[in-house]
């Protein structure tokens, strides 16, 4: 008989990028698993590429007789998530999970609820600190202390960074396993040396990214200038660079593509090197504690990566620990034009690519990340 995970957030997960993209992969992945989803309404409009064998439990976040939530009232969180869990019981009184997994600080408190009223494990993916992302009201109204509860009763923790899970302070450390983001992967194979990456050098990025990532933009730009060199940049947010860099001209600009490997095989054709900018944005809380997926990500293409992380960080504390070739702490523009003529030189770019190819066969193997995903929910 298959054991049954039920996956518990404020987000489905889904094609894409971020947290919910890489809970998708640790799902789809498993074998003999039966998976369940508790969903909201207005979650199915923004979700695509569910398996069909993906049991999804739409549950009504409110009804005209519940009451209202107000920050800062308890009491009247207690109810709603009370009213939701008697929601979502009613679903499963015939097969109940064997597991609830949570990303923490999406709908906790109701992981959190049925976990321990089912009596069966609680098993969190912590990839931020729960403030940074609590935007849904019921997920506001998650406290400090409840915080703890929550982690403290978990029989399962994988956090995405060492430097995030020592921040919580759990009381049982053996129940941590650190677990990076799991990547799409690269069926394609690694890339060689071209001699175009000589002539015309292409730094590529794509993703997310803060205002204050803008500068690294701006100055590789301005570098390649001269070069004939250029960057590419795959973002939903084009329109943001390219207003506050529109006197830049050597920017190319693509929209997202539909699938993960799509990304991964436009950057193989067309870039010889990728940048990994810190992700640090002083609006959310502890993000140095975080690690970035896109690391991870890109990785499996095999080329040049150029780190940018200020000391302290999680990234620049594994950057350093790995004595990275392409590791920037805080970039003059001299520093930055170093590395990248490594990038635009044959033995360069090679000792870069070679950093690159370890980390994704080893350390980032999707295939690796996922037996440690498994062997965790095995002993929860």
């Amino acid at each position: 008989m298959k054991k049954h995970i039920l996956y518990i957030s404020t987000t489905l997960p889904t094609l894409g990028f971020g947290s919910s993209v890489i809970i998708y992969r640790h799902l789809k992945r498993l074998k003999d698993w039966k998976v369940s989803l508790i969903s909201f309404p207005q979650e199915l409009k923004e979700v695509h590429g569910i398996p069909k064998e993906w049991q999804i439990i739409n549950i009504k976040e409110k009804k005209r007789w519940w009451p209202p939530l107000r920050y800062g009232v308890p009491a009247l969180t207690h109810i709603r998530v009370t009213l939701l869990f008697k929601e979502c019981e009613s679903h499963f009184k015939k097969n109940r999970p064997n597991v609830v997994l949570n990303h923490f600080g999406k709908n906790s408190l109701l992981a959190y609820a049925l976990s321990k009223k089912w009596n069966v494990p609680l098993c969190l993916i912590l990839h931020d600190r729960y403030e940074a992302w609590a935007k849904k009201e019921i997920d506001k109204h998650m406290t400090k202390d409840m915080a703890m509860k929550i982690l403290n009763h978990a029989s399962r923790i994988w956090s995405v960074s060492r430097e995030l899970a020592e921040f919580y302070k759990i009381r049982d450390s053996e129940k941590i396993n650190i677990l990076p983001p799991i990547p799409q992967g690269n069926s394609k194979g690694f890339p060689i040396w071209r001699d175009d990456f000589l002539k015309s050098p292409v730094v590529g990025f794509a993703g997310s990214f803060h205002s204050h990532q803008l500068i690294h933009f701006r100055n590789i730009a301005n570098i390649f200038e001269s070069w004939g060199g250029k960057i590419i940049i795959v973002s939903k947010k084009n329109n943001e660079i390219k207003e506050s860099l529109k006197d830049i001209t050597n920017i190319e600009y693509f929209e997202p593509f539909e699938k993960n490997e799509e990304v991964i095989n436009f950057l193989l054709r067309n870039a010889s090197c990728i940048l990994i900018p810190d992700s640090i944005d002083p609006r959310a809380a502890g993000s140095s504690l975080s690690f970035p997926s896109r690391l991870v990500e890109f990785s499996q293409l095999g080329l040049p990566m150029i780190i940018i992380s200020q000391e302290g960080t999680a990234l620049s504390n594994w950057a350093k620990s790995h004595k990275w070739i392409g590791y920037l702490e805080c970039p003059d523009m001299h520093s930055l034009e170093d590395k990248l003529r490594m990038v635009a030189s044959k033995e360069g770019w090679k000792n870069m690519a070679a950093q690159s190819r370890n980390i994704a066969l080893t350390e980032f193997n999707p295939d690796s990340i996922q037996e440690k995903f498994e062997g965790g929910l095995m002993v929860a």
